[in-house]
């Protein structure tokens, strides 16, 4: 039936051509009482893609605002059509405008609208004049900060000497206690362990000896004096 052919074929035909060539179709049918007799159709131009036809594409598709409309995924024909609309500085400039944009979901949705509406950006703003006590609130707040970093550089390097000096003086006194005989080897610990008030100061000798790190300091002060002078040649 004609009906049948009207909605399946002559509808979706024409809509086609109107929608990629640079003509438009309207149908027209004559009748014979009830029935259509004929079908014809009126041409004009598409003023939205006759300008299509001056070049096939190929000299725009080499160009470098084609290929970033590509990019962004927009289609062959909508990126050849903006082009010839606005011209590629144009398009460039919105292009442009929209990568400078964050938390876009359609890039072309949104592109679209900028070449229509003549997206831009904002006026850049007019650096202000800072108060001469505000300068001068930073610049104090600048040189604190530099003197605590100083402070605090100073402290880390003499808590380093401080280990590299307790670490000489641990190796110093394993070598005092090794050079001692065994007799009196067993009396150093002794007498050593009987100046110790704290039962863990005292377990902790017990089980590491002359290597308790923790201890160091009193096993420098009784060696100092069971041997006097034996830490004076260590590097301060």
């Amino acid at each position: 039936s004609f009906k049948h052919l009207n909605a399946k074929i002559i509808k979706p035909a024409g809509a086609e051509v109107n929608k990629t060539s640079n003509i438009l179709l309207t149908p027209e049918f004559k009748k014979m009482g009830r029935q259509v007799a004929e079908v014809r159709f009126r041409i004009k131009e598409n003023p939205q893609l006759a300008m299509l036809d001056i070049d096939d594409g190929a000299g725009v598709r080499q160009g470098a605002v084609y290929g970033q409309l590509m990019e962004l995924g927009v289609s062959d024909r909508l990126a050849r059509q903006w082009i010839a609309e606005h011209g590629e500085d144009y398009v460039a400039e919105k292009v442009g405008y929209l990568k400078g944009q964050k938390g876009v979901d359609s890039p072309v949705r949104y592109l679209s609208a900028a070449l229509r509406d003549d997206y831009k950006s904002g006026p850049a703003e007019t650096a202000k004049e800072v108060a001469p006590e505000v300068l001068a609130a930073a610049e104090a707040r600048k040189a604190a900060e530099a003197e605590a970093a100083r402070a605090a550089a100073a402290e880390d390097a003499a808590k380093a000497r401080e280990r590299t000096r307790r670490a000489q003086k641990l190796e110093r006194i394993r070598e005092l206690a090794g050079g001692r005989s065994p007799t009196q080897r067993d009396a150093d610990k002794r007498l050593f362990l009987s100046r110790l008030e704290d039962e863990i100061d005292r377990e902790e000798f017990r089980n590491r000896g002359w290597a308790a790190a923790l201890l160091a300091a009193e096993m420098a002060a009784f060696w100092e004096e069971l041997v006097p002078g034996a830490f004076e040649d260590l590097p301060v």
